[in-house]
């Protein structure tokens, strides 16, 4: 500084009051800012409406600095702790001179470390660049699956309508020339797995079907179509069921994939309302109920469902029992005995046998297993169809 010219002496006193980078504060033995140039004050976060307090000297703190003796030299030369409670604490490195009891604190930013400083930041700039480049990839990538699953969804749509269509088609036979037989059906979604089928013989009486497909939608459609056919064309050629439920098991293991199969109970009912002949493959009792509620007839479920065994391996024997004018039979899916109210109770068979025991309102018992099992399963979301059928043995006959 001697051999500066003194010409220089003002340019460098502002540029040393107005540096960033050189900061330095001159503190009275009282903590009083003398004097502090523009990088200090930012630094203490000196402004009109706020003055710095010693105690903003974390470490080493204002009364420990001052508290050593005056020297000619540094009395401190390290990295200075700056903040307070309701800021960030802010380092830097410096060096603290004690004479005529005031405090000089000179500080400065290290340039190779700012240098290293910017060369990480212009990695992490470039990082953040690279990333942004992946999300954006991944952004295009998620809104083309989207659009993707969006077409999907759509088609899956079509292909409900489609089954749903067919099915209606397969199973909206006119039961109005049948008023004894009566059936009530609630699939979960649009196209369920259930189906039934009722006709008459051409030697007079009755032949039904009551069926529930592993599935739904399309997969019940593919099964749901032959089984129509060869339903009602065998019944009006005059078949038995035992000859019906031989080809449509036949058709059914050729066309359906593995894993796919129908749970059913094909019935026969003879001109006279005498007799009932029981087929159950796969699904729960079918019942015959007496007019005074008493359980008259179980049929337990003794063969495997429809299109699982070979021909050979198939057994269409079926059970026949007497019946008297009044009697009401009931086949039924498993979806109606594991409904599940609010605490996952199942309805089961119990609560269906004991409301088919008593008689309704309305003259029919169906009508009360249908109330029974809403009661039960009130404020509850179903995850399973549920049919069931009731047919009532009269001295007309049941067609009639």
């Amino acid at each position: 500084m001697k051999n500066i010219s003194p010409f220089w002496l003002d340019s460098l006193d502002t540029a040393l009051n107005e540096s960033t980078s050189l900061c330095y504060a001159v503190f009275s033995e009282s903590g009083k800012v003398v004097h502090a140039n523009e990088g200090m004050r930012l630094l203490l976060r000196i402004e009109a409406n706020r003055e710095w307090q010693p105690e903003d000297l974390v470490n080493p703190d204002f009364t420990r600095l001052m508290s050593m003796p005056e020297s000619d030299v540094a009395v401190f030369e390290g990295l200075f702790t700056i903040g307070n409670r309701l800021d960030v604490s802010r380092n830097i490195k410096g060096k603290a001179y004690r004479r005529e009891n005031q405090l000089l604190i000179v500080g400065e930013f290290n340039v190779l470390e700012l240098e290293t400083l910017n060369r990480h930041i212009s990695t992490m700039n470039q990082e953040i660049n690279n990333l942004q480049r992946e999300i954006i990839k991944e952004k295009l990538m998620l809104e083309n699956t989207y659009a993707q699953l969006q077409s999907a969804y759509r088609q899956m749509e079509r292909d409900h309508g489609l089954a749903a269509e067919v099915l209606a088609r397969v199973c909206s036979k006119d039961f109005s020339r049948f008023p004894k037989v009566r059936v009530f059906s609630a699939p979960v979604e649009k196209v369920g797995g259930d189906v039934f089928f009722v006709a008459e013989r051409p030697s007079g009486g009755i032949q039904l079907m009551l069926g529930d497909f592993t599935g739904h939608g399309l997969s019940a459609a593919l099964g749901a179509i032959p089984t129509s056919d060869i339903f009602y064309k065998m019944t009006a050629d005059g078949h038995s069921i035992s000859d019906i439920l031989r080809e449509i098991n036949r058709k059914l293991k050729l066309v359906l994939p593995t894993g796919l199969f129908l749970c059913a109970t094909m019935i026969e009912l003879d001109a006279f309302c005498k007799t009932a002949t029981v087929w159950n493959g796969g699904l729960p009792d079918v019942l015959i109920i007496s007019d005074q509620g008493e359980l008259r007839h179980r049929f337990v479920s003794k063969r495997l469902p429809l299109g699982v065994l070979n021909e050979k391996q198939f057994d269409a024997n079926a059970d026949t029992v007497l019946a008297e004018c009044g009697d009401c039979l009931y086949s039924y899916s498993d979806g109606v005995t594991e409904a599940r109210n609010q605490s996952g109770e199942m309805f089961g068979p119990e609560r269906l046998e004991a409301a088919l025991a008593r008689s309704h309102s309305a003259g029919s018992r169906l009508d009360g297993v249908v109330e029974a099992l809403g009661l039960f399963c009130q404020g509850v979301s179903r995850d399973d169809d549920f049919i069931i059928s009731e047919v009532k043995f009269s001295a007309e006959g049941p067609c009639r």
